[in-house]
């Protein structure tokens, strides 16, 4: 017979958070005891908490369950196994990380901390709510650890970022000779990753031979992607070539992916279309892959054809594949078609806004890119970092003096203002837009400046005609232990042809071979040779492109052709490009 006495009271107090506070513990104590007199299961244990701890852990109240668990804890009684296992799953939602202190707690009261399982679980819970310490300390209280508990161990150093930890805990294991499984070197495979050192995958590959695991599928692929992310192509196509023709669709995109991430477009797209004769379907992650291989190698005709398979399948609805298709038309040099497909996505997010925004920058399209960036506010996108170094391109460009402010103002907002690519973006748009005072009022903010920074405020100075201000930053920056170099020449070269300082531009170019030991590039005489055929001063340009160490490039032929009909003189322009061989012009 169950008397009910106080339960109801008691009940009300097992929901009370304040519980367990120091003002009415005894009395509350006092009431539940009472509340409990006689409702008793046949183990000896208080019925209406069993009941309760249960009860909440359904409803997702960890708290709760933990009072009345604590409860029963101070009336010495020990909890059962399953109920501790329901408190570990009912925090396991939770993620709270106190909660499971507590439960780890009543865990070693109740001298249930050596069954594995319950030990294992704990590790995992602490790993959840990312406290690697903690799940160190439960590890180290099992007296027997299991391959389970050596595997949620290692698991916890990989996630939460210490793989070489996690390694160590495996030589642990190894040490204890604990045998492993497959899903342990799935975890030793996500370390080696992390830490991108071929010498521990490849170790990992031979205890994977010798515990003949190398037949699983799911571990070859994770072999393959993990060889292919840190580099070592080679080995990746090796453990593919063993495991056909037991490859799969995750097979063909990691190894895919690694030749497109690694500069090897053309193979990626052989890869792929061996794929496609052997019946197998892409998914979103392949298509990434291989649509980003068409982009690194101009390939338009098979991007387009790829594009045609996305909608067939109708995947534009993936996010990332409809940012990364935005990515390969711009890549291709196809801004237009990238603008046709950036609008009939169904959803952007800030990457694909971003995508397109410095498609624009990257043809030199600064009005298109600065429209389009307000579009995006419009819509409430938060723009990140890489957007705000687009949008300064974007007004320095054009000129844009105004949205350029406008811009700064939304970066001081947003906190990122202290890096200093940030500045050396500003210095440089400011200086574009014919504005010193602010470029170097933000230069003087830059405590260490890098040779960018000093780059953007030379030209600065160089394009506002300031020859004295060019010369003293150079002998600064010599002081600090840097020297211009290249880049920082070429800025210099391209303000002064913006600018039309002639005289100006061939002093610098001749003080940047003769005085800092800097070779020419193409870049360089191309600049030059716009520079002077501007100024109609084709005699020194052509000598000038004659005189480049390699062929002409499209860009010189067509500045001094253009100059040179400009100036009635079409004959010497067809004369210069039938001796360079006419291949840079086309």
């Amino acid at each position: 017979t169950i008397s009910h006495g106080h339960g109801e009271e008691g009940r009300r107090l097992l929901q009370s958070p304040s519980l367990f506070g120091d003002e009415g513990t005894n009395r509350n104590l006092a009431v539940l005891k009472r509340a409990l007199q006689g409702v008793v299961n046949v183990d000896g244990k208080p019925q209406t908490c069993i009941g309760e701890i249960r009860r909440f852990c359904e409803n997702g109240q960890v708290r709760h369950a933990l009072h009345s668990a604590e409860l029963l804890r101070r009336e010495g009684q020990g909890l059962r196994r399953d109920d501790l296992y329901l408190l570990l799953q009912a925090c396991t939602q939770s993620k709270d990380l106190a909660a499971a202190r507590h439960i780890q707690s009543l865990l070693y009261d109740s001298g249930r901390y050596s069954a594995s399982v319950l030990a294992d679980h704990l590790i995992r819970l602490f790993t959840l709510c990312g406290s690697l310490p903690d799940a160190k300390d439960a590890f180290a209280k099992v007296l027997k650890p299991t391959v389970f508990s050596w595997n949620a161990i290692i698991s916890a150093c990989t996630q939460l970022c210490e793989p070489f930890t996690g390694l160590l805990y495996y030589g642990g294991m190894q040490r204890k000779d604990v045998m492993p499984n497959r899903v342990t070197f799935l975890f030793v495979l996500k370390a080696c990753g992390s830490l991108c050192s071929v010498n521990c995958i490849r170790q990992a590959h031979n205890d994977i031979i010798s515990k003949d695991f190398d037949a699983d599928v799911v571990l070859c692929n994770l072999l393959i992607d993990t060889y292919a992310k840190c580099g070592s192509l080679q080995e990746a196509r090796c453990v593919f070539d063993m495991l056909h023709p037991h490859t799969d669709v995750v097979s063909w995109s990691s190894m895919i992916s690694g030749y497109a991430q690694h500069g090897h477009g053309l193979v990626a797209l052989d890869l792929y279309e061996e794929m496609q004769q052997e019946g197998v379907q892409p998914e979103s992650t392949t298509y990434v892959s291989i649509l980003k291989a068409c982009g690194a190698v101009g390939a338009i005709h098979e991007g387009r054809q790829i594009h045609e398979q996305i909608s067939i399948h109708g995947l534009l609805a993936d996010v990332v594949l409809g940012g990364t298709l935005v990515d390969m038309y711009v890549k291709c040099g196809k801004v237009k078609e990238a603008r046709v497909v950036f609008d009939s996505l169904p959803f952007c997010d800030e990457v694909s806004w971003s995508t397109m925004i410095a498609g624009y920058i990257q043809h030199g399209h600064g009005f298109p890119a600065l429209d389009l960036f307000g579009d995006m506010q419009r819509k409430n996108l938060k723009a990140d970092r890489a957007t705000h170094l687009c949008v300064l391109k974007a007004c320095g460009l054009v000129g844009a003096l105004q949205e350029g402010r406008l811009a700064h103002e939304q970066i001081i907002e947003g906190h990122l203002d202290r890096e200093v690519a940030i500045k050396n973006a500003l210095v440089d748009m400011y200086a574009r837009c014919i504005s010193i005072e602010d470029a170097c009022q933000v230069f003087n903010t830059l405590s260490n400046p890098d040779v960018a920074s000093w780059g953007a405020i030379v030209s600065g100075y160089a394009v506002c005609g300031q020859g004295v201000q060019v010369e003293q930053s150079f002998r600064k920056m010599q002081r600090q232990g840097l020297e211009p170099d290249s880049m920082m020449f070429m800025s210099i070269l391209s303000a002064c042809s913006r600018a039309g300082f002639i005289e100006e531009g061939c002093r610098y170019f001749k003080c940047m071979i003769e005085s800092y030991n800097v070779t020419p590039s193409i870049e360089h005489y191309n600049c030059m040779v716009d520079l002077l055929s501007r100024a109609g001063r084709l005699d020194e340009a052509k000598t000038l492109l004659s005189s480049t160490p390699a062929l002409p490039s499209a860009i010189g032929w067509t500045s001094y052709s253009s100059a040179s009909k400009l100036y009635r003189r079409n004959h010497e322009a067809h004369s210069l490009h039938h001796t360079s061989g006419g291949e840079s012009a086309t």
